[in-house]
């Protein structure tokens, strides 16, 4: 059975990026329930990854975006957002790597990478 876990570091930058950008951090995050679903139906994380706000990145890593999620009018357009996740086949955890927008991207996915590395070395030697 599918879970998410938040990954060290997730929870703080999640909490400090939803301060100036909530909508955008809640369709995110709703986005991820959506790829949850789909891997808890089909399991099966390569149709998983065939959602249109999912984009691949390096180590295996998937970035979620904000589109598709509908919103309130006043808000207007919802600035590019990036929800990194690893989906770890053996747990069955979609860890919650960290999250930003295109301002922040290349430092984020450097970050990222680094988490995701250590994730896979946990599931090989545990």
């Amino acid at each position: 059975m599918w879970k998410t876990e938040p990954y060290i570091g997730f929870e703080n930058q999640y909490k400090k990026f939803i301060e100036s950008h909530e909508c955008e951090a809640k369709a995110a995050m709703n986005n991820v329930e959506t790829y949850l679903s789909v891997l808890q139906a089909t399991g099966n994380i390569a149709r998983a990854n065939m959602q249109p706000f999912v984009h691949p990145e390096p180590e295996g890593m998937i970035a979620i975006d904000q589109r598709g999620v509908k919103i309130d009018k006043k808000h207007g357009k919802l600035k590019a957002t990036r929800l990194y996740v690893y989906a770890a086949i053996v747990s069955e955890t979609v860890y919650l790597l960290g999250i930003g927008d295109k301002d922040s991207q290349r430092l984020d996915i450097q970050n990222c990478r680094k988490k995701a590395q250590e994730i896979k070395k946990g599931e090989q030697n545990g």
